[in-house]
């Protein structure tokens, strides 16, 4: 029988303090892992390396957002941390592993679906009066960008 030197609930209350820098660590790190903090910080980090690129004063460019024009193709119309998901390739639906099944995430239900392609940005080009699309060179090179 082991000797008794009165040590034994103090060696787990050690281990418990030692683990509990781990699990903050580990818990610090999980709330990290979102969809908005990597959206964010990529944007942080974009506007940081275009200042550090403006050095010369006779090269200097007018700020640029990150975000793409509301009124062009690429734009993002839906929140852009919960976006609605794309339809699934029909072709592509044999080959899943539960091909059967409607809606194999739950959650979907509750981010809807949407196209691939929002077809509004066509509703943002400046047209004539017989609903042509007007062009010359200024806005040529406007809707370029």
């Amino acid at each position: 029988m082991p000797a008794q030197d009165g040590r034994g609930s103090v060696g787990a209350g050690r281990r418990a303090v030692r683990a509990l820098p781990v699990a903050g660590a580990l818990l610090c790190a999980a709330a990290g892992c979102t969809r908005h903090y990597y959206r964010t910080f990529a944007d942080r980090d974009v506007y940081r390396i275009e200042n550090e690129r403006m050095t010369d004063p006779r090269w200097a460019v007018p700020p640029r957002p990150v975000e793409a024009d509301p009124r062009s193709r690429i734009a993002t119309v839906n929140d852009p941390d919960h976006q609605p998901i794309p339809p699934d390739d029909p072709a592509a639906r044999a080959f899943q592993v539960s091909n059967g099944r409607p809606l194999e995430f739950h959650g979907w239900d509750k981010r809807g679906g949407a196209p691939v392609e929002d077809l509004r940005w066509l509703e943002c080009l400046p047209r004539n009066a017989d609903g042509k699309v007007a062009l010359d060179p200024r806005r040529q090179c406007e809707l370029r960008s």
